[in-house]
């Protein structure tokens, strides 16, 4: 089946009529990626919504290739976001295809192109990232729908003039959503679950506007992957499973189960080092003495330390200090497996399509992609040390998110211990500590995330929460007198406007030097940590949730050196002299987009004084209050 639309060529337009015989559908659209980190969860509408969505490079489709796709079929068009910015560095796309008539839905840098296409103006602007609320009227985009509505924004360009366009809907007085003719654009996205109703606004379009008629059944997923994998096993290939116990990688295992594969052509390898206090213990409890999958436990903790030592920026403890090791290990391990060139041997992982586009990498396109930060999954060389070649690689899950996935995981009636165990980093604690990794790190960040973790399940919270951990930060004030002053503007303000006045003078904010990596505008960069102090008595509830939630949303839009915000849990610590542990936890469906987890304070409260008992070296604990974005889920 055709991946990616390029040209309109025999082979390509045979490869759709094929597609379309196989749906007994007659119709079909096209989502060009301009390199949105989203851009997946857009081409999953298409199957979602029972449409066939074909991605497209909007570097090298034209518009007479859409013509031609016009003649068999094509009735719509989807465009991603992406990180570029139509005024200060234009994405290629072929703007003759905007006046075909076809109907086409812009989603935020795409929408941008529309208005800029019919002479409107888009400007550097008021920024927007996070949830919103979007008043709307009047679109057939909007069918059914309720306004107000909450939406997902991730822009730093602003739509200052629709041109000719009628404005549907504005965010905060920003346009949101506007239509001219057949083209269809919103600034927010659609495809990520914190919009309400999204999946209703991709149906509003392709069913409404566009006028779909066929409707195809989903597709059995998990059939077709263990499918593949049973021809591979009948070749005669071995496999390698990297296995780290979490999700994906377990939901790999179970796949290759699932096709038949034992001890004779599957084994797994743990890699222990800088992993959390149990994982080696549940990769042996679940796949430990099992008929089918041979286990094999590789400590690889002084080479990974050694390869780490020195390194102080996240993005070069991945790729730079974590991954070289991993990569290394694996060739070795291949090549032992493969009993000196005997058997051909496939090096495995629960590679999710998350990982590929936060890592720059996924669907084909022209456009500049969006890298957020480097999986350790992602591009990798497992070499012989015989031979000097390659390893093929296998990563059945490459096209998945999370909870996709973890639906082919239900289909395989996994242990729902195994198939909610939260997400760990490949890295694990090496991109949960501030500057180098030593053991006596690690000795702090270790018991710190255990006892987070077991509270968490004491509480019931565990399952309620989609990721949580607790990161050690370093001591040190970030000086910078305009950040902190604006930001304790906005909060001193918010305060007196929500009849909070009384507590101004007990609220202090403080800038940390800790770094923390965000995600803005569908595209990456790092700012400073800023703490958020109450000297009333006890810290914890003084502010409501939902307060803390409208402070971290104006900080986050308006103060832009920031790149999360954090809630200080305890009196004790000095933030300039002692270590610190920042505690976090997210709500969220794929991994993409995230939602700070409200937590009871009592809870909070509880859980940073039974830390500071335990783990004497730390100072003040923190408790994370930023959403993603802009705040990643990981500190780096």
């Amino acid at each position: 089946m055709l991946e990616t639309f390029t040209k309109a060529n025999p082979d390509s337009l045979a490869a759709i009529r094929e597609a379309l015989d196989k749906y007994h559908a007659r119709e079909f659209f096209l989502c060009f990626s301009n390199g949105s980190q989203y851009d997946h969860l857009d081409i999953q509408m298409g199957p979602k919504t029972g449409v066939y969505l074909i991605s497209a490079d909007p570097a090298l489709v034209t518009a007479e290739d859409v013509h031609a796709l016009k003649d068999i079929g094509l009735i719509g068009m989807v465009g991603t976001g992406g990180p570029a910015s139509v005024h200060a560095e234009p994405p290629p796309f072929d703007s003759a295809i905007f006046d075909i008539g076809i109907p086409f839905l812009g989603i935020c840098l795409s929408g941008q192109q529309i208005v800029q296409h019919i002479g409107g103006k888009v400007e550097k602007g008021r920024a927007q990232f996070g949830k919103h609320t979007l008043m709307h009227s009047g679109s057939p985009l909007f069918t059914g729908l309720p306004s107000p509505m909450n939406v997902l924004q991730s822009h730093g360009d602003e739509i200052t003039d629709a041109g000719p366009a009628t404005v549907w809907g504005t965010c905060d007085g920003v346009i949101s959503a506007l239509s001219y003719k057949h083209l269809h654009a919103v600034q927010f996205h659609p495809e990520c679950t914190e919009t309400e109703f999204g999946r209703q606004i991709f149906e509003n379009f392709f069913f409404g506007i566009c006028g779909a008629k066929d409707r195809f059944p989903a597709e059995d997923v998990m059939a077709r992957k263990v499918e593949e994998l049973v021809a591979l096993r009948k070749s005669g290939a071995r496999v390698l499973l990297l296995l780290s116990g979490g999700c994906d990688s377990s939901i790999t295992a179970m796949l290759f189960k699932a096709a038949g594969f034992d001890r004779s052509n599957l084994r797994a390898i743990y890699i222990k080092g800088v992993d959390r206090a149990d994982d080696e213990a549940n990769v042996l409890r679940h796949f430990g003495n099992q008929s089918w999958i041979e286990v094999k436990f590789i400590d690889g903790t002084a080479r990974l330390l050694a390869s780490l030592a020195g390194k102080t920026d996240m993005a070069e403890k991945r790729s730079a200090g974590f991954v070289p090791i991993y990569n290394e290990i694996g060739g070795e391990e291949a090549e032992e497996w493969s009993e000196g060139g005997t058997y051909t041997v496939y090096v495995a992982q629960g590679t999710l399509y998350t990982d590929l586009t936060e890592s720059g990498l996924g669907h084909k396109s022209g456009a500049r992609k969006a890298k957020i930060k480097r999986h350790h999954n992602t591009g990798n060389k497992f070499t012989s040390p015989r031979t000097g070649e390659l390893f093929p690689q296998l990563t059945p899950l490459d096209d998945q998110v999370k909870d996709t996935a973890r639906s082919i995981g239900q289909s395989l009636q996994m242990d729902r211990t195994l198939l909610f165990r939260q997400p760990f980093p490949g890295p694990g604690m090496a991109v949960r500590t501030d500057g180098e990794v030593t053991d006596e790190k690690l000795a702090i960040v270790r018991p710190a995330d255990d006892i987070w973790i077991e509270e968490l399940r004491k509480a019931d919270l565990y399952e309620k929460v989609w990721q949580a951990g607790a990161s050690l930060l370093m001591p040190g004030a970030d000086h910078d007198g305009e950040t902190v002053a604006a930001a304790e503007g906005i909060l001193h303000n918010l305060l007196v406007a929500n009849g909070f006045g009384a507590l101004v003078p007990d609220m202090t904010v403080s800038l940390l030097q800790t770094v923390h990596t965000y995600s803005k505008g569908d595209d990456n960069g790092s700012g400073r940590i800023l703490v958020i102090s109450s000297d009333a008595e006890p810290p914890c509830g003084v502010l409501p949730w939902e307060f803390l939630d409208a402070l971290q949303r104006k900080l986050s839009n308006e103060v832009p050196d920031i790149g999360a915000v954090c809630y200080r849990l305890t009196y004790q610590g000095d933030l300039e002299t002692d270590p610190m542990i920042m505690l976090w936890g997210v709500y969220s469906t794929n991994g993409l987009t995230a939602q700070h987890a409200e937590l009871p304070w009592d809870f909070l409260g509880q859980t940073a004084q039974r830390i500071r008992h335990h783990v004497p070296a730390i100072g003040a604990v923190l408790y994370r209050i930023t959403d993603k974005p802009i705040s990643t889920i990981e500190i780096g």
